[in-house]
């Protein structure tokens, strides 16, 4: 007779402790940079160049202009850091994903082997039974030879 699997016994070290990392991780609150921000503040570089309003109004315009785009260029930076930042976590995602698919086949595994068991156990309460009742037979038919005159 076989000697029943325990589910630890199943399982692989490795897989034990990748299943608290994981676990872990679930946890730990994001960090503060998990997702880059956008402050309009810190993107000029420098101070803009002054002009004089009177001698250079079409200069006015263009750097006006200029600030405008740098800034809508800066933002359109910042989206696009944070949507990195979405991918990189959409990866741990599916690799968490990848993890858990592995981790319920794993438990159908053990589910199949518990079934397997429970059936064995069966049969062999059903066989125990029945020899149970066949040796009574042969006890009452003993009982009646040695008992009768």
């Amino acid at each position: 007779m076989d000697k029943p699997l325990k589910f630890k016994e199943q399982l692989a070290s490795e897989d034990i402790e990748n299943i608290r990392k994981l676990a872990a991780s679930y946890e730990e609150p994001l960090p503060d940079d998990a997702f880059p921000t956008y402050n309009p503040r810190t993107i000029i570089d420098e101070d803009p160049p002054v002009v004089d309003p009177a001698t250079e109004p079409n200069e006015i315009g263009r750097l006006s202009a200029e600030a405008v785009q740098s800034q809508y260029e800066a933002a359109a930076k910042s989206v696009e850091d944070m949507g990195l930042a979405v991918q990189d976590r959409i990866k741990k995602l599916e690799n968490a994903l990848r993890e858990c698919d592995r981790d319920m086949k794993l438990l159908g595994e053990v589910a199949h082997t518990i079934r397997d068991k429970g059936n064995l156990v069966y049969a062999q309460i059903e066989e125990t039974s029945s020899v149970s009742k066949d040796l009574r037979t042969i006890a009452e038919g003993f009982r009646v030879k040695v008992t009768s005159p």
